[in-house]
């Protein structure tokens, strides 16, 4: 907003900080690798349980159990 008494507000558009399109860049000085906005992208990809943990996983509600849940939860 400027000093001027203006009966609407204004509003400017801030650029973005990243001069090129790496991710690294968005990294801020001083600050590690593994922290921070731009570590979004270093990540390990799906996490695929092993049969004993899919096996000891419930199964999932049917709708009705579902809509069951939601009636309890609202009243």
């Amino acid at each position: 907003m400027s000093g001027q008494n203006n009966d609407q507000q204004q509003f400017t558009i801030q650029p973005h900080p990243a001069t090129t399109n790496d991710p690294a860049d968005l990294a801020r000085q001083g600050e590690s690798a593994f922290a921070g906005g731009s570590n979004v992208f270093n990540t390990p990809g799906q996490n695929i349980p092993t049969a004993q943990v899919a096996a000891a996983l419930e199964d999932p509600k049917t709708r009705a159990q579902l809509a069951e849940e939601v009636k309890k939860l609202n009243s």
